[in-house]
């Protein structure tokens, strides 16, 4: 299936972690499975990812990218102002319209982004507040995360200990100055949660995103290894 972990920190930023595993299944076995699929896209100024069935899930968020760039042209929204209207609503249409088989994959959805107005009370300098929510088959009623952190896929029950032992509160300062240092942190505590508890739909690798208000999103590639048939891996 799937793990992306958005994890919403109170130091200006936010983050999104992502595998790129997409695995073949016959009935409920694994027959083939590929380190090579993108799951996490830009939303405006956002991100926008999913887990579960994968023709079901880029059918979602196009439709959800295609509607924000046509309702804020300047790329800033509001999570929580679209789960409050459309969002849930477009996404179970979509669902409804699904073959029974991409409906017995799953689909789950996940979007994030910093709220274009708010900001953390008493923060200084002033701090923005991002806003992250998933969403699920079949009411796909809006959640947010627990502790700053939040995660979809199948990585989300089977590794639900190591989410909960993790605590951003915990870091130390120097680490949570340069966003991508806390990326390859918290991308390093999930391989070695994987490794201890291997999930055979979930890879080791990950992308990630950077989210910072009224910017772009970063979207930085890990380095990581691939295995070729009948070769040794090779280093990227």
């Amino acid at each position: 299936m799937t793990w992306i972990i958005a994890a919403n920190t109170p130091y200006g930023f936010a983050l999104v972690l992502s595998d790129i595993r997409v695995t073949w299944k016959r009935g409920k076995k694994v027959i083939r499975s590929e380190n090579c699929l993108q799951k996490i896209y830009p939303v405006g100024n956002g991100v926008t990812g999913f887990a579960g069935s994968v023709t079901l899930g880029f059918r979602m968020i196009n439709g959800i990218t295609e509607r924000i760039k046509r309702e804020s042209p300047s790329g800033n929204f509001s999570s929580a102002d679209l789960a409050a209207t459309w969002l849930p609503r477009y996404l179970r249409h979509v669902h409804s319209k699904s073959t029974d088989g991409e409906q017995t994959l799953g689909a789950q959805v996940l979007i994030g982004n910093a709220h274009p107005h708010c900001i953390y009370d008493g923060s200084f300098p002033p701090l923005p507040v991002f806003e992250l929510l998933s969403f699920s088959a079949p009411r796909f009623e809006p959640r947010s995360g627990t502790h700053g952190i939040l995660s979809i896929g199948s990585g989300s029950a089977k590794l639900k200990d190591a989410l909960a032992r993790f605590s951003l509160m915990q870091l130390d300062k120097s680490m949570v100055d340069t966003p991508s240092i806390l990326a390859f942190f918290l991308s390093t505590y999930f391989q070695d949660a994987l490794r201890e508890k291997p999930v055979d739909d979930v890879s080791e690798v990950f992308q990630y995103v950077i989210l910072r208000k009224g910017q772009t999103p970063q979207f930085v590639n890990l380095p990581y290894w691939v295995e070729f048939k009948g070769r040794e891996r090779i280093n990227y």
